[in-house]
C-alpha cells in the first residue's frame, strides 16, 4: 500500500505519481528479477487512509 498526499492524488496527477513511484520501486527492489514475482501496487491518499482508520506502515 503507497499512501499518497492529497496533492499527489489529484487526478490531473495521478496518473503521471502512481507510474514514477512504482518505476522507482521496481527499479530499487526488482521483484522479477530477485525472487520471480510481478510487482502489484495498491495507491490511497491521505484522506482516504484516515477514513478507512488503518495503521500506515512505514
Amino acid at each position: 500500500m503507497v499512501v499518497l498526499s492529497d496533492a499527489a492524488s489529484r487526478r490531473d496527477q495521478l496518473l503521471s505519481v502512481t507510474n514514477g513511484v512504482s518505476n522507482a520501486i521496481v527499479q530499487q527492489v526488482e521483484p522479477l528479477e530477485q525472487w520471480g514475482v510481478l510487482p502489484y501496487f495498491k495507491f490511497r491518499s491521505q484522506s482516504e487512509q484516515v477514513l478507512h482508520k488503518e495503521e500506515v506502515w512505514t
